[in-house]
């Protein structure tokens, strides 16, 4: 097995744990398999392509991607690019919504303060679990694997606030 294959396995092993822990409250969106179903109270459709309807609010999503939807009515789309490389993720809270670029840029700043050699584009956020309404957990890794850096690497709460994610 090669070292990429090994990467994509083990991307793919861990968002289907995420998936175990949050059953029912999820549903991964593929390219070319379109769907229609009720999540937490919530009515989704993806055409299977790019068109993902939430509770009749209707969103542009890139596949493949993880939609998790909690009970509050809130969601997030986790997404990979396919090959289990960087995982980044976009919360909506009705119709408000945020993505994770100020989340990368302080995981970036704790990690160029603790010596880390690391590119905010390099840093892949897997969804975890919701731990209330407007927060969740999310674990981090440095996905150039040039070096260890222990701030990234880990677990993280975010909590939407302002109209953006922070990490807590």
């Amino acid at each position: 097995m090669s070292y990429r294959q090994v990467i994509a396995w083990l991307a793919l092993a861990s968002c289907q744990m995420a998936c175990a822990r949050t059953e029912g409250t999820s549903v991964s969106l593929d390219l070319g398999h379109p769907f229609a179903k009720q999540i937490m109270s919530q009515t989704v459709a993806f055409d299977g392509r790019d068109e993902l309807t939430v509770g009749g609010q209707i969103v542009r999503a890139r596949t493949p991607a993880i939609l998790y939807v909690n009970r509050g009515g809130h969601w997030l789309l986790n997404y990979g690019d396919g090959s289990g490389q960087v995982y980044s993720l976009d919360f909506h809270a009705g119709p408000s919504s945020a993505g994770d670029s100020h989340v990368r840029r302080q995981l970036f700043r704790k990690a160029q303060a603790a010596g880390c050699n690391v590119k905010p584009d390099e840093i892949s956020l897997l969804f975890e679990a919701w731990t209330d309404e407007d927060a969740f957990i999310v674990s981090s890794e440095n996905w150039s694997r040039r070096e260890e850096c222990p701030v990234i690497g880990g677990k993280h709460r975010l909590r939407y606030q302002g109209g953006q994610l922070e990490l807590e």
